[in-house]
């Protein structure tokens, strides 16, 4: 007969394990995310990243002039649309070249990213192996951390460097960042943000409410297009936090971007319905190579809209509508 303290005794061994595993997991994908990213600035001479305009903006505003104007960085001659938030979260990198700030913003998010989502049986992390993701790491931009904020519920914080999906994602999880220790974590970090936003520049919600009012052609709320309330569809299981993320979704502004669609892999919970995904987003990737894209940034998005809802949203939505209408266990690791 087993003695409690030897059964005590091989759990704490096994979730020790489980742990180092994790851990193993999150830096390999952290440093592989850091060289990919530091390779396209570095060895293909990729010349900006979105995650440039964070840095540009942050040094702005520490030498007091306003962010909120467009950035002389190739690719990127429009204004900042980025709260001051995200613009404070981007100041401890405002002193690094910008490949080294873009590399190092990719590999820690990464390493946030996996640990967030190895928690379960790490389905998530297939979209890694997504094109969505390499353009995610080649622009620096935010996915990662958003997907985490919602897995790691004291990370709910984050979902403010991006307004627009962090409303999409609180209505899904919000439940989860307001209960226990997660809740005051959420409300340190929150505050901090904003105080440090208003000390660094108090009239930074005006001069960003201005840019925000200006022409934003590229930008495209799902619901409006062809096939996009089909997200709406995603009510059915109300309940379940996933589905109430793809119901708002479908709401709120966004660049509809190949990048965007990385958020989808919060539907899955098994590695079947993570593949699932996996094709979906390639034989999106495929269609826009083959088709190519048009003149400009905002007629590409648009000119692909409907067919990334038919090819790419439409499959998640599926997938939440074949589950009972009640959520998984939370994650709180």
């Amino acid at each position: 007969m087993t003695s409690p303290s030897l059964g005590q005794t091989t759990l704490k061994s096994s979730e020790v394990l489980r742990w180092r595993t994790r851990a193993t997991v999150a830096i390999t994908i952290a440093v592989a995310s850091f060289g990919l990213a530091l390779m396209f600035r570095l060895a293909f001479n990729q010349q900006s990243s979105d995650f440039d305009q964070i840095v540009v903006g942050a040094q702005r505003a520490l030498r007091g002039l306003t962010p909120y104007t467009a950035t002389a960085l190739p690719g990127l001659e429009w204004p900042i649309y980025y709260p001051m938030p995200a613009l404070v979260l981007g100041l401890p990198f405002a002193f690094l070249s910008l490949p080294w700030a873009h590399a190092m913003f990719v590999g820690i998010s990464a390493g946030i990213f996996a640990w967030a989502s190895s928690a379960d049986d790490g389905s998530k992390l297939l979209g890694i192996f997504t094109w969505p993701y390499v353009l995610t790491v080649s622009l620096g931009q935010w996915g990662p951390l958003l997907i985490a904020s919602a897995l790691l519920p004291g990370l709910g914080w984050i979902a403010i460097v991006k307004p627009n999906l962090g409303l999409a994602l609180a209505a899904g999880y919000a439940p989860r960042w307001a209960r226990g220790r997660s809740l005051w974590i959420n409300l340190l970090a929150l505050s901090t943000l904003v105080i440090g936003s208003f000390a660094l520049r108090p009239g930074w919600v005006v001069e960003w409410l201005a840019v925000l009012r200006g022409p934003t052609t590229h930008m495209i709320i799902p619901l409006t297009i062809l096939g996009g309330p089909v997200l709406l569809l995603a009510l059915i299981r109300w309940r379940l936090p996933e589905a109430r993320f793809l119901a708002a979704l479908a709401c709120m502004p966004q660049t509809f971007s190949s990048y965007d669609s990385l958020l989808l892999f919060l539907v899955t919970r098994t590695r079947r319905e993570a593949l699932v995904m996996v094709a979906a987003t390639t034989v999106m990737t495929t269609i826009v190579a083959l088709v190519g894209p048009a003149s400009t940034y905002a007629e590409t998005v648009h000119r692909f809209a409907s067919l990334r809802i038919a090819v790419v949203y439409l499959p998640a939505v599926i997938i939440v509508l074949r589950r009972t209408n009640r959520p998984a266990k939370a994650i709180f690791s």
